[in-house]
């Protein structure tokens, strides 16, 4: 294509102007635009007046406005002559093709096959009438539409071709054209049919509408809701469209015109308010069953009582003053009449249980009660006259089963409804015509309901109806084994069936009653029920119920009006309780276990409460139970370590603690020494000295807890002879000791450990004591070890607080100059450019520095902690403010030093960082530094700070969240450019290091408004000394 090149624009010159000049281009230029508009006008008025394609040739050949190719001139004419001209010699009503076309078409056999939908766009263009478009779609074979539209759909041609349809004759256009076009692009071109149907307009859409209604599509046909699918219909505009549609002859002669125009005006009327509707609400339906006899109404009906439910529930006043017109009563009373007719393809059963349904969320909205009673006690009727009865073999289909299941489930959504509908016999009666599989769909769907509408079941009896109804979800089907017929699990879905059993577990927490005797009568009778379901179900519920019971125990426990009968009560609960968790037996151990726990704690928390020597025993046999389950059951000895846990704590939560501490601790101990390795067994021994110091003096052994530390340091030893990364072993009973210590256990006061030299040692342990080493100064424990009768024992000084003392010490000198080794590790960041955005929850990008005050409650203060449990006193603790000054940061060789002038301290000069490696980095050459390396990052706990550059320069930053701590690592640093003329705010507790400028913007020292908080705590991690890292940060 030509390329068009405009004249640069020229300044006006005031001294060269002519008007003369002026004048002659603007008479050019009218003159072009003339001879334009005559060339159009000569090639428009050409195409309506001449006759013959050869005629319009010659009259345009002189219109060169757009050069026309010769391929384009020559080639042969779609059509021989003009229809627009009155003296052309066309025949109207005739495709007046060309000579070539129409000799290509006889070669072809007389009709030319259509491959493409462009090919198919030219054919639509020269048939002229629609009942020739019509017969296309006619002659179009599955084949030729699977070749046509596949590929692309041309939503033109596609019109064309419905609107053809709707237009020809019907006498040209068999029935059910349209719908077999349509049905074959759902079924053929399901890609072309779903990108057409989504952007059809809501005219498009009642087009494809009005052609189905035309072929007398029924819209309960299932074939029919497909295609209405595929396509984007409602089927209540398919009925909508079948009461205007001409009735078929049939139709009309089962109902009279008139009839059929009452319910299209009514249906019409729906833009009507929806008072209007329910007010004219017995004559619609008086009208619709009539209809009803040939055509089926269920979308409409469906639709209506839907708007009549939502007008009701929300009108308020409105529903009040209508009470005249019982909606309920008209429609059960219509529906009643509907059911007694015989089943027709206008009732089929399924519409009538769809409006069953809908009339019984129309009660539940607005009136629960009887009313759906009597719904349940019609849809019964209507099944059992239809013949579909539980006696039969055959069930209801998937379809009338679902309808039926949801009709169910609904009413046991409502609190007051539930008993009421339980304890009547229809749902037993609905259940008894369902396949075994709907069954347990439907015992699914009641157990939904009530969680969802979180129903209480408040008697006994309504759980015996409601768990006679959920037999599927509770026992297995009876299968044939062998000789014996036994219930079998016959659940081949694990994750489904998992999922089914917690549901029913989460019942359990709806049984509510205030009356801790009915409540706890009614928790045995689920345990009948479940305890049917065997092994593989009560799995899922034994923890649910031992859960329940002992809420019940605790909330009985906190009463104090009968203690004797509260005693006796709580027993009975305790014994409950350990049946339960005698059923899970060794299915799942570690459940069992923890249930034995749970149980042992609560029932020490009655005993204390009501001074019972029973229920103290009931806990000390729990905790015995816990134990032997720990030692018989659970073998591996990640699971023991993980239950020792377990049982150490819970013995230290308890008020009374065992019968028999002895016992329990020698079991305990023997359980450490059962342990496959030593590195476990010095963890268990390290847990089971905890046994020895229990809350309760009477139940304390510092000597036997002293020979366990001593044990667990004996194990420790020699887990290090096999792996010196277990150094860490030691760590943990020394923070151990620290603890007991801290407790009162002042019996602790050194502990022996084996440090002896490598060489002494029967094998080579250089490296578990350089390990241990450390490990001992990394982690900031100070050990003091005395010589003592040649053996090293740790001895606790002070209070035995373990002294914390950092691995790098940020003295004002080591600031200036820290000690960095050769060879560290270099992590590169990747800068980003700082936004708002970007620096969401670092802090902020700054346009000007008064933008972030103290004043306007911008700038953030950190409050002051709070030391005791007295609270601080209102509007305190964060009144110091902020101090600010200069920022002063320079270049001197490859050291970036950083000078903080705004706080009054000697440590406020540092080396922020290097532009080399600190093996290679000088001082006396020229800055000119690419990146800089990174040493160590702070942040300052009090408040935040701001970095703003007096001269406008652009610089970088390092910045790691504040949610992180102390616990900070290199790669939760990110790095930030900040553009010129801008500066940035950090949020309290966000680590930094300062700014950093580019060698070329930093010839002459730059300096930064800084203001922070006037406390200025600062703590600082050094990324060389403690993780043996340089953070390596490109300037630009």
């Amino acid at each position: 294509m030509p390329i068009i090149k405009e004249d640069r624009l020229q300044q006006y010159d005031v001294s060269a102007f002519r008007f003369d000049k002026m004048k002659e281009e603007v008479a050019d230029a009218m003159k072009e635009d003339w001879k334009r508009d005559t060339i159009d006008d000569a090639k428009k008025r050409a195409i309506t007046t001449t006759s013959s394609y050869d005629e319009f040739r010659s009259r345009v050949a002189g219109c060169h406005l757009k050069p026309i190719h010769k391929n384009e001139f020559n080639a042969p004419p779609k059509f021989a002559f003009n229809r627009q001209v009155e003296r052309s010699k066309v025949v109207p009503g005739t495709n007046a093709l060309s000579t070539t076309v129409l000799n290509k078409a006889a070669r072809c056999g007389g009709q030319t096959e259509i491959r493409s939908i462009r090919e198919l766009d030219k054919e639509l263009r020269r048939r002229r009438t629609a009942e020739d478009k019509a017969d296309l779609v006619i002659q179009m074979s599955s084949e030729t539409v699977q070749r046509v539209f596949s590929r692309e759909m041309d939503a033109e041609v596609f019109q064309q071709l419905l609107e053809a349809l709707e237009q020809a004759d019907r006498s040209t256009v068999p029935q059910g054209t349209a719908t077999r076009f349509l049905d074959d692009l759902a079924s053929l071109c399901p890609s072309s049919t779903s990108q057409a149907s989504a952007f059809f307009s809501p005219e498009e859409r009642g087009l494809i509408t009005r052609l189905l209604a035309r072929d007398e599509a029924q819209p309960h046909d299932p074939s029919i809701v497909r295609l209405c699918a595929s396509w984007g219909i409602t089927p209540s505009s398919l009925s909508a469209a079948t009461l205007q549609a001409p009735a078929s002859q049939a139709s009309r002669a089962a109902v009279p015109d008139g009839v059929h125009q009452d319910v299209k005006e009514n249906y019409e009327s729906m833009v009507f308010p929806d008072t209007y509707h329910l007010h004219t609400l017995e004559k619609v339906l008086a009208t619709c069953a009539q209809v009803h006899w040939s055509i089926d109404l269920v979308h409409l009906m469906q639709n209506l009582l839907r708007r009549l439910t939502v007008h009701l529930v929300e009108g308020g006043g409105v529903a009040s003053s209508s009470s005249s017109v019982d909606v309920f009563v008209l429609f059960h009373v219509h529906l009643k009449q509907l059911h007694g007719r015989p089943r027709t393809a206008a009732t089929p059963l399924i519409s009538l249980l769809t409006l069953q349904l809908e009339l019984c969320m129309f009660v539940l909205a607005l009136q629960p009660g009887e009313g759906c009673l009597e719904i349940l006690e019609g849809t019964v009727s209507l099944l059992s006259n239809s013949g579909e009865t539980g006696d039969s073999v055959e069930h209801l289909d998937t379809q009338l089963a679902q309808a039926v299941v949801d009709l169910m489930a609904a009413p046991l959504t409502k609190e007051g409804l539930c008993s009421s509908v339980l304890n009547m016999p229809y749902h037993s009666s609905l259940l008894a015509m369902l396949s075994p599989a709907m069954q347990g769909r439907a015992a699914m769907a009641m157990v939904t309901a009530i969680l969802a509408g979180d129903v209480s079941l408040q008697n006994c009896e309504t759980l015996r109806q409601l768990f006679a109804l959920m037999g599927t979800l509770l026992r297995d089907e009876t299968g044939q084994d062998g000789r014996d017929d036994r219930p079998r699990h016959l659940e081949h879905d694990p994750i489904a069936f998992r999922r089914e059993q917690e549901t029913v577990a989460q019942l359990i927490h709806q049984v509510r009653h205030e009356d801790p005797a009915v409540l706890i009568d009614m928790l045995f009778v689920l345990w009948e029920y479940f305890q049917e379901g065997g092994p593989h179900r009560i799995i899922f519920t034994v923890p649910a119920m031992v859960t329940a019971v002992l809420q019940l125990a605790d909330r009985l426990t906190s009463q104090g009006r009968n203690r004797e009968h509260e005693c006796s009560q709580l027993s009975r609960m305790f014994d409950f309780t350990h049946s339960l968790c005698q059923s899970l037996g060794t299915l799942v151990p570690k459940e069992s276990f923890r249930l034995w726990l749970l149980c042992a704690a609560s029932a020490d928390r009655a005993a204390a409460a009501k001074t019972c020597p029973r229920l103290t025993e009931l806990g000390s046999r729990c905790v015995d139970r816990a134990l032997a389950c720990l030692e018989e059951q659970i073998l591996k000895q990640e699971a023991r370590l993980c239950g020792l846990q377990l049982l150490v704590g819970t013995l230290q939560q308890m008020k009374l603690g065992p019968e028999e501490p002895v016992k329990i601790r020698q079991r305990a101990v023997a359980l450490c020494s059962k342990m496959l390795s030593k590195s476990f067994q010095s963890k268990a021994f390290c847990l089971c000295c905890e046994l020895f110091w229990l809350p309760q003096p009477e139940l304390q052994d510092a000597d036997g807890g002293l020979l366990c530390l001593r044990r667990a340091l004996q194990s420790a030893d020699g887990a290090i002879h096999s792996d010196p990364s277990d150094v860490g072993l030691f760590v943990d009973i020394l923070n151990k000791v620290a603890r007991l210590f801290a407790k009162g256990a002042g019996e602790v006061t050194y502990l022996e450990v084996d440090l002896r030299p490598a060489e002494q040692l029967q094998c080579k342990a250089t490296l578990a004591s350089q390990m241990l080493s450390q490990l001992l100064t990394a982690r900031s424990i100070a050990i003091i070890f005395v010589e003592q009768d040649g053996q090293q024992y740790g001895a606790l000084f002070a209070n035995l607080s373990l002294v914390a003392k950092s691995a790098f010490v940020f003295s004002p000198e080591n600031f200036q100059k820290p000690s960095l080794a050769k060879g560290l590790h270099i992590r590169e960041i990747r800068p980003e450019v700082a936004s708002d955005t970007s620096l969401a929850g670092l802090g902020r990008l700054v346009h000007h520095p008064e933008e972030f005050t103290v004043g306007a409650r911008t700038f953030e203060i950190t409050r002051w902690p709070q030391p005791g449990w007295r609270p601080l006193d209102p509007g305190t603790g964060d009144e110091a403010g902020t101090t600010e000054g200069d920022f002063e940061v320079k270049w001197q060789g490859d050291y970036f030093h950083g000078h903080n002038l705004a706080i009054a301290t000697e440590n406020n000069k540092y080396l922020d960082g290097l532009g080399a490696m600190p093996e290679e980095a000088v001082a006396d050459k020229p800055a000119d530094a690419g990146a800089i390396y990174l040493w160590m990052s702070d942040y300052h706990p009090d408040g935040g700070q701001l970095f703003w550059p007096r001269t406008p320069v652009p610089f970088t930053v390092c910045l790691g969240p504040a949610s992180i701590g102390d616990d900070i690592k290199p790669e939760d640093m990110r790095a930030f450019h900040v553009p010129r003329g801008k500066g940035i705010y950090i949020h309290p507790g966000t680590w930094h290091n300062g700014i950093y400028v580019a060698p070329r913007h930093a010839s002459s020292p730059v300096r930064f408004l800084t203001r922070q908080g006037r406390v200025h705590a600062r703590i600082s991690v050094s990324w060389a000394a403690e993780f043996g890292t340089l953070l390596k940060v490109p300037l630009e």
